[in-house]
């Protein structure tokens, strides 16, 4: 199966559980959410709205990857 990289409005709103997805989307493209791609139907590119996600919510990909520290480990050489 494909993986598809540009969504509608109602395709993201359906991922995230959102109801009523044209004004909540509106408010969050205000706040830097991807725009509406026009050469692609005007859909978004949701790889991009994915991390617009991940960083609101404080997950990156070193984040992610990396156990967090209270400072206390040693490392050895």
């Amino acid at each position: 199966m494909t993986q598809k990289l540009f969504l509608s409005d109602e395709e993201i709103g359906e991922i995230l559980g959102i109801e009523d997805v044209k004004s909540s989307l509106a408010a969050l493209e205000r706040a830097g959410f991807p725009a509406r791609d026009p050469l692609v139907g005007n859909r978004r590119y949701w790889p991009a709205c994915k991390r617009y996600f991940d960083a609101a919510y404080g997950i990156t990909k070193s984040s992610a990857s990396q156990p967090q520290s209270d400072g206390a480990e040693r490392w050895d050489d």
